[in-house]
């Protein structure tokens, strides 16, 4: 298992190491690069940054052998948040405990940020015109493209719903690109072809997070009214995830058979628990077999931030607080330690 550098403290560790093997300041080395490169510009004296802020945050990460004597090492020196739980579990990451920063961000050091992210910027770009170029060739307005084959998956029945999961997912890049033309492109397409009343089931996570957010953001960014039509449309269907009012559930028939964490049935009802899928057209709630009929965090604890801004953005507030409750399921039962299963 390879993993980046993770113990960012830790490069002073190695900037002692390597001024030690490496003693002329100049020589280009990985912890001595940005260093030499500002004695070859202004000449002024990096030390006192390199400590407060390690390279490897705005330049190439050491990649580490967790077997190498130079990791035990690092492990040895550090500073483990809140000691050691056990001769075997250690935890990290001390400089970040109290929600602060522990590096001092010169102009400096932001100067150099800045220059890194311009020469990187029009390749990112240059990718994006690339992807969308090919998506709107042969695939737009569907859900996914083949990129091997140049064909598109648009199966209702097994993948995203053929609602343009891709090109709504991609509207808010568009914009912030300054890809305005492709932008308005695909509003056309938005206002003109997307469907939402399909008889389909659904991810309630996937969709929200992708479907929803990306009308929400869209209609942020250009307060293009048809956005927002759509996105309410979409969230008035999504929302009948939740137990409606009288607790039947909008014609549910597999939702459960436990408490909650473990399913639901009647008490996700009782609890006001959103299922897992939803279909779109008739609203009838499910969750997927392979989940054990139980529910996830991930999914439950998410869905607040696009419902939110619905909320806000149609001043129905059904879907601030459907959402909102999870949170308060939550709260009534959290561990101690704050960590849930």
């Amino acid at each position: 298992e390879q993993q980046l550098h993770l113990y960012p403290q830790l490069h002073h560790v190695r900037k002692k190491r390597s001024e030690q093997s490496n003693p002329n300041p100049n020589t280009n080395t990985n912890s001595n690069y940005y260093k030499s490169k500002e004695q070859e510009g202004k000449g002024e004296n990096q030390n006192n940054e390199e400590l407060l802020f390690p390279n490897e945050f705005i330049g190439s990460s050491t990649l580490l052998d967790k077997n190498s004597e130079e990791e035990k090492e690092d492990e040895e020196e550090y500073a483990f948040l809140g000691g050691k739980l056990s001769k075997s579990i250690s935890m990290r990451y001390t400089e970040w405990k109290n929600g602060d920063t522990p590096y001092k961000i010169t102009p400096t050091i932001q100067q150099r940020s800045n220059d890194v992210a311009n020469q990187r910027k029009n390749h990112i770009k240059n990718a994006m015109i690339h992807a969308w170029n090919g998506y709107k060739m042969y695939a737009f307005g569907a859900d996914e493209i083949m990129p091997v084959s140049g064909g598109h998956n648009n199966d209702n029945a097994k993948k995203w719903g053929g609602i343009g999961t891709t090109l709504v997912d991609s509207l808010d890049t568009l914009w912030i690109m300054g890809m305005k033309r492709e932008f308005y492109e695909a509003r056309d397409w938005v206002r003109d072809e997307l469907n939402h009343d399909i008889d389909v089931d659904v991810s309630v996570f996937e969709t929200t997070i992708r479907n929803l957010g990306g009308l929400l953001s869209a209609y942020t960014w250009s307060n293009d009214e048809s956005f927002l039509l759509k996105a309410n449309d979409l969230g008035r269907r999504l929302i009948r995830a939740f137990p409606s009012a009288d607790g039947d559930g909008d014609g549910d028939d597999n939702v459960g058979n436990g408490n909650f964490g473990n399913g639901g049935g009647n008490d996700d009802q009782s609890l006001g628990i959103p299922s897992g899928f939803v279909n779109l057209r008739t609203g009838r709630r499910s969750n997927a077999d392979w989940t054990g009929l139980r529910h996830h965090l991930s999914e439950l604890g998410t869905l607040q931030l696009e419902f939110r801004d619905l909320a806000f953005v149609t001043k129905n507030k059904e879907y601030a607080q459907k959402t909102e409750h999870i949170f308060q399921l939550l709260k009534d039962i959290e561990p101690n330690d704050g960590l849930f299963p």
